[in-house]
């Protein structure tokens, strides 16, 4: 009987660590398509944890600040703002956190961000929470809006032009 009892229990217990074992399989594959897909994105993606350090930064984002990925690992995301709105960031992060929804950045504001050379560039932030065991995680979709900045200026340039040449 008790050869038994030790046969039901190994069997039992086997079949629990399988059970985990394969959770745990599925919850890795589950992360390894979500970081799949974010890298692929077009535009920046960058994770951030709640204290705003970098946890992840996918290809597009490190070719539009020029970091490399172990770099990012390293920065806060306030390293990506220009100086001089550093601390205004910090509070608008600690408003994000408190109420983390969805949604644009600065609406009807320029924002700008920060280079590794220093260099800034026009941007569009969209905001997102990711929901993990413990706080959530930031996820930012930042857009590079250099080049429909351009476009749009010489929109108005050459309709400046047009009516000048009509009156």
């Amino acid at each position: 009987v008790r050869m038994g009892f030790f046969v039901l229990e190994g069997a039992l217990f086997s079949w629990l660590f399988e059970g985990r074992r394969i959770a745990t399989a599925m919850a890795r594959r589950r992360e390894q398509r979500f970081r799949q897909a974010i890298e692929a994105a077009p535009s920046g993606m960058i994770l951030a944890e709640p204290d705003g350090r970098i946890a992840f930064a996918n290809a597009a984002a490190r070719r539009d600040f020029g970091y490399a990925a172990a770099e990012f690992r390293e920065l806060s995301i306030e390293q990506l703002i220009p100086p001089a709105l550093r601390e205004s960031h910090q509070r608008d992060r600690a408003t994000f956190a408190r109420m983390p929804t969805p949604r644009a950045m600065g609406i009807g504001r320029e924002r700008r961000a920060r280079r590794k050379d220093g260099s800034e560039f026009p941007v569009e932030i969209g905001l997102s929470p990711v929901p993990t065991e413990g706080a959530p995680l930031v996820l930012a979709a930042v857009v590079d809006v250099t080049e429909r900045q351009r476009v749009i200026s010489r929109l108005v340039d050459s309709e400046q032009r047009q009516r000048f040449l009509l009156r």
